[in-house]
């Protein structure tokens, strides 16, 4: 058994305290994270949570049920412009209000925390080791803490919260690679694991686009290799789930990248390429951080490159490194 001393930043400025970590056995990072998936397949629930993302902070609505094998959830915003976000399956619908707007788009891995989304062919403990900590209370709830610390410095670290009669995730928070600096966090601040849905509008069918503008964001898989482009994965334990393109596009263009999508079973990157228009006149980098979520932008005379993903920078410069390109896309 491992131990070492720690500090464990509690949300909202909670005392600092001390705690030991016990490493679990191994394989049961992955059966420790079915059961979180699992528990929410069978159990409706709402509440309040509260997201903080370095110095900023939002408050959203959120409630789940699951009804014919589909997961429902309607999630309401309740910081800055209102906003509603309606999942139906994979169908998802955020509807904005004030602008009038109705957006429609498609995802495969969506949740709530999509952190935890689950990469085919990843093994969470060949990358993160598990390790429990002292018990605790979230929104009134009993809590089981578990650690996932990176085996490596190409990706982050998680300490995650589960309800002890439930199962259910009540707070998550990503850390730096050595588990002492939070950078994101979620959290439920009340939850209602019985909640009555009997009359919610929301489980039947998804909101109408009636008097409003409406925008649909589908996708194409494709093949970057049709237009002399690969990309090798070159970060351990980061899998490629799809290339894609947005549906009825030809090829990539300066308004239409192309992207890829690589997870290694709890962070996610992805990867978009645009050939330019004008060429650039010097190759030109930089860097946009904010909480866990980094951005690096980067242009050469021919292409611009945009990583994206919860991830160190390294790791994304070692994608944006990554990319072969064996002829030039042309624009129209």
């Amino acid at each position: 058994m491992a131990r070492w001393h720690c500090t464990l930043r509690h949300w909202l400025a909670a005392p600092l305290l001390s705690c030991v970590v016990q490493w679990v056995s191994a394989g049961e990072a992955d059966a420790w994270l079915r059961q979180l998936s699992d528990a929410a397949q069978t159990h409706a629930y709402s509440g309040t949570m509260v997201i903080s993302v370095g110095e900023q902070m939002a408050t959203a609505r959120v409630a789940h049920a699951v009804k014919d094998g589909l997961s429902l959830d309607r999630i309401e915003v309740l910081t800055g412009e209102p906003r509603t976000t309606y999942r139906r399956g994979s169908e998802v619908v955020t509807v904005w209000p004030k602008q009038g707007l109705w957006v429609k788009e498609w995802h495969q891995d969506l949740g709530v925390f999509a952190a935890l989304s689950r990469a085919d062919g990843v093994s969470v403990d060949g990358l993160y080791r598990l390790g429990a900590v002292a018990p605790d209370r979230v929104a009134g709830r009993a809590a089981q803490v578990l650690e996932l610390q990176p085996r490596d410095d190409a990706r982050w670290g998680y300490r995650i919260w589960r309800d002890v009669a439930t199962g259910l995730m009540l707070k998550v928070q990503t850390l730096s690679n050595d588990l002492q600096l939070v950078l994101e966090q979620t959290a439920f601040t009340s939850l209602d694991t019985a909640p009555d849905f009997a009359h919610a509008d929301w489980l039947q069918h998804l909101p109408e686009a009636k008097g409003m503008r409406v925008r649909e964001g589908k996708v194409q898989a494709v093949k970057p290799k049709d237009w002399g482009l690969s990309l090798p994965n070159q970060v351990k334990g980061f899998v490629l789930r799809r290339a894609q393109l947005p549906a009825g596009q030809g090829q990539p263009s300066a308004d239409h990248p192309l992207q890829w999508i690589f997870s290694d079973g709890l962070a996610s990157v992805s990867v978009f390429y645009q050939p330019m228009e004008v060429p650039a006149t010097a190759v030109a980098e930089r860097v946009i951080r904010m909480g866990a979520t980094h951005t690096l932008l980067r242009e050469t005379q021919a292409m611009r490159l945009t990583v994206v993903g919860e991830a160190p920078v390294p790791t994304l410069r070692a994608f944006a490194d990554a990319l072969m390109v064996q002829k030039t896309v042309r624009t129209h």
